[in-house]
């Protein structure tokens, strides 16, 4: 959900916080097969490929988990009849709302999406209604250094500048930097070949341009109702909306 400034809601998720650990490992393994079914099997020249498995890795998915979701993919074992779709849809307040699934039931999953949006007084809307709103940014998150000071400050700093990504901020215990998704493979790539920074997740976000500011509690519970179930949803994904809250 966006949040109140640029990094608000950049934060990796603690698994079993959100959404089961379990759950969340079937949607991780989703996102593999649909990299794959997009861009091929090979991790480096397919970036989406990557992120899914650097995600995955992230929230402990053992490889050979990870492994039998490519072999799926590439119908080597099994086969999948996964599908990616985009919802597009508006909130109560007016509020924009992405959803991305991966269904291999379009019919089921958009009928539990509409039901679920109807609880709550929301509805979905015609495709590109409101995806003009949000834009596409990729975020590499990075161990903290022990020994960090200002000169593995200026060292990361000039290691951005070369690779074009465009800005980093510094947590309690890690490092988070921003770029474009183009930019994401030549960034993650320079960090590797880095001994004293070490990767924990690479993800791409999809980030409003605008936000709508709800002050109304019943809006709000209504909003927060809406993304908790469609959160919970095992055919949903992600889902992105542009309201932030006072």
């Amino acid at each position: 959900m966006a949040g109140h400034n640029k990094w608000s809601k950049i934060k990796r998720k603690k698994e079993a916080k959100d959404i089961k650990k379990g759950a969340n490992l079937a949607k991780l393994s989703k996102k593999i097969i649909l990299a794959v079914k997009s861009g091929g099997e090979d991790l480096k020249s397919n970036s989406k490929l990557r992120t899914a498995v650097d995600e995955a890795k992230a929230a402990g998915m053992a490889k050979a988990t990870i492994d039998n979701a490519i072999k799926k993919a590439s119908g080597s074992e099994g086969k999948s009849d996964l599908k990616e779709v985009l919802y597009e849809g508006y909130l109560p307040g007016g509020v924009a709302l992405m959803i991305f699934t991966a269904t291999d039931n379009l019919k089921r999953t958009v009928q539990d999406i509409k039901c679920i949006l109807s609880r709550s007084e929301a509805n979905l809307g015609n495709s590109g209604c409101v995806s003009y709103l949000f834009n596409k940014i990729a975020y590499t998150f990075i161990e903290k250094p022990g020994n960090w000071d200002q000169e593995l400050e200026e060292e990361l700093l000039a290691l951005i500048l070369e690779t074009g990504a465009d800005d980093f901020t510094v947590e309690d215990e890690e490092i988070i930097i921003s770029s474009s998704p183009e930019g994401l493979d030549d960034l993650n790539n320079a960090l590797t070949d880095n001994p004293k920074f070490t990767i924990l997740e690479a993800k791409i976000e999809m980030e409003a341009s605008n936000n709508i500011e709800i002050t109304e509690d019943s809006t709000i519970e209504l909003i927060h109702k809406a993304i908790s179930q469609l959160e919970s949803h095992d055919d949903i994904l992600e889902v992105f909306t542009n309201h932030t809250e006072v």
